[in-house]
């Protein structure tokens, strides 16, 4: 099941952990697809980034696009505390929760 989001500001979390090398061409895929994130009003971002220094700064390169001035962003351990921090920021609810069935 998704929830619509369509015309409306909305967040994500992205579990980065089990992210490995990829070759160069793969960052201009992944800068599109976090372009068009932002131009289709995506306002907080969550992500697990991988524990690999390596792995963290070309996770990093991959998705460095512009950013709305009014993004926001959280580095987080786990699922857990993305939850909270959405739940915070007004992006997630209960109801929310229920209707994902998690």
């Amino acid at each position: 099941m998704a929830l619509s989001f369509a015309g409306s500001p909305w967040a994500m979390s992205l579990d980065g952990t089990q992210w490995q090398a990829c070759p160069a061409d793969v960052f201009s895929k992944l800068q599109d697809n976090s372009s068009w994130c932002f131009q289709h009003q995506l306002k907080f971002g969550i992500v697990m980034l991988p524990e690999h220094p390596l792995f963290r700064w070309q996770f990093t390169k991959a998705t460095d696009v512009p950013k709305p001035a009014d993004y926001q962003r959280a580095i987080v351990a786990d699922n857990e505390e993305a939850r909270a921090i959405l739940t915070r920021a007004g992006f997630l609810s209960e109801k929310n929760i229920q209707a994902l069935g998690s």
